[in-house]
């Protein structure tokens, strides 16, 4: 495991962003350890995959001699993990979990290797290469940006998925437009591929598939609510793995204690082997993904895998040039040898019945924005449990919800659980919310109603819903109020 110690400590009264306690306390182990208390941020919002680490690294070091506060919750952009690390930089705060790619992006290039197309395509020569010394080289670059990696996490192995149609072979991807994350890495494989990339998220995203502008996205099936319905994965084409990795400001690092760096190294273990556990094999994601509506799945053939791995070698060849990433490549692949990639799934899953859903649908008609903007919304799990709602619902949906509004399109932050994408569809006072948009998200439902709005409060009547949630709908989605 990758345990990174500097010689020499500063004086903690020097780092403002770190708090200490006085008096020591012990770890687990039993050591004694001067308090120490450090700040954190999200690099990618709530509820996703290296967040969920951040999320686990707070809880195990509650009560702990070296302990993370909650992070703080940027603003949703198309670059997170690229601001995260600006906030980092500029000592906002001390600790995050964020993409490799944007870390090369940033400047630590010697992490480049980590996306290099067909390097990592499955789970365990992925655990492998986390835990394996190349990782210790891999991420000594990070000093060049002022960071420290503490440990490097797998974080999905990355599939083409087609919005409609597969992406398969070359004619597939030529001058089409890829939905990608921001770096260098994924940007090198969909120019070489010979489409364009585009870094659209949330409402926006969605318009771009709606609209026929994407024709694609590349995603993992631990994030695959980030892909719109319906949509096409192709299973045995591992584009590459996406990596997270554990960084902590370089001057925050430098100011702890020899005892409190392993105290917080330990500490990351810990929560690394908790989200291990917690997060789904790829081959039961897949299975959940079949299952989903207007969610299907084939496999290329050996022609085809010939044919992208063609157009990506020279994007291996050049990224040889640097001897770190060589060095990386080789040990990849050695560390391969006695791995199985997946196979692949072909399935077509259950199709949306339409007919089934149309009385619960107006068709658009006249201004789409009428309630474009920020606006939030509240019940109390009482609230919901008096309208006749079952326990476990209340529970789930009880708090405060926003949700910012577009042309229809809405972003959708709950109270708990991953953020949904839901669309309002108008004619006149009529109004459908659709949550079906991307089946995934932790949300689903479609009601029809009417609304009424007066300044900037809006008022709700639902009088259907397909899923029969109306008593929900009616306490939960009563009253809006503007606040942006």
């Amino acid at each position: 495991m990758i345990t990174p110690i500097r010689a020499g400590t500063l004086a903690l009264f020097a780092l403002l962003s770190v708090s200490a306690c006085t008096g020591t306390s012990l770890t687990r182990s039993g050591a004694e350890v001067d308090p120490v208390s450090l700040t954190s941020t999200y690099a990618n919002g709530t509820g996703g995959v290296g967040s969920d680490v951040l999320d686990q690294l707070v809880a195990v070091t509650a009560g702990q001699p070296v302990s993370i506060a909650a992070p703080s919750v940027l603003p949703n952009t198309d670059d997170n993990d690229g601001d995260a690390v600006k906030r980092l930089q500029a000592g906002q705060a001390d600790i995050s979990v964020i993409r490799s790619d944007a870390l090369d992006e940033a400047g630590a290039t010697s992490v480049a290797a980590l996306t290099a197309p067909f390097a990592v395509t499955n789970e365990d020569q992925a655990e492998r290469i986390s835990t394996d010394p190349i990782a210790a080289k891999l991420l000594a670059g990070l000093d060049r940006i002022g960071l420290v990696g503490l440990r490097l996490v797998p974080g999905g192995l990355r599939h083409p998925v087609g919005y409609k149609t597969p992406l398969l072979g070359l004619d597939s991807w030529k001058d089409q437009v890829i939905n990608t994350r921001r770096g260098p890495g994924v940007e090198r494989i969909i120019t070489a591929l010979g489409a364009r990339s585009d870094h659209s998220i949330n409402t926006r995203r969605s318009r771009l598939v709606a609209d026929g502008t994407l024709r694609g996205i590349e995603v993992s099936f631990l994030q695959s609510r980030a892909a719109d319905r319906p949509a096409v994965v192709t299973t045995n084409v591992t584009l590459y793995t996406k990596f997270d990795v554990v960084v902590l400001r370089k001057n925050t690092f430098d100011t702890l204690s020899s005892a409190q760096q392993h105290a917080l190294t330990a500490s990351v273990d810990d929560a690394i082997a908790a989200i291990r556990v917690s997060r789904p094999l790829e081959d039961d994601a897949a299975v959940k993904w079949c299952n989903a509506n207007d969610s299907s799945a084939v496999t290329a053939s050996p022609g085809v895998i010939g044919q992208l791995q063609a157009a990506l070698k020279p994007v291996t060849e050049q990224l040889r040039n640097d001897p770190t990433t060589a060095e990386a490549l080789d040990r990849f692949a050695a560390l391969h040898d006695g791995t199985k990639d997946p196979e692949g799934h072909d399935c077509a899953g259950p199709v949306t019945d339409e007919t089934k859903m149309a009385p619960y649908r107006v068709k658009p008609r006249g201004d789409q924005t009428v309630l474009d903007g920020t606006w939030r919304f509240s019940a109390t799990k009482q609230q919901i449990l008096d309208a006749g709602v079952s326990e476990e619902r209340a529970a789930a949906n009880a708090g405060v919800w926003t949700v910012t509004i577009d042309h229809g399109m809405g972003d959708w932050s709950q109270p708990t659980g991953d953020p949904c994408v839901g669309n309002f569809s108008f004619d006149g006072k009529k109004v459908t919310l659709d949550y079906d948009l991307s089946p995934d998200n932790g949300c689903g439902g479609l009601s029809i109603g009417t609304y009424e709005r007066k300044g900037d409060t809006v008022t709700f009547t639902w009088t259907a819903d397909l899923d029969e949630e109306l008593a929900l709908d009616n306490v939960l989605y009563k009253t809006f109020v503007k606040v942006g």
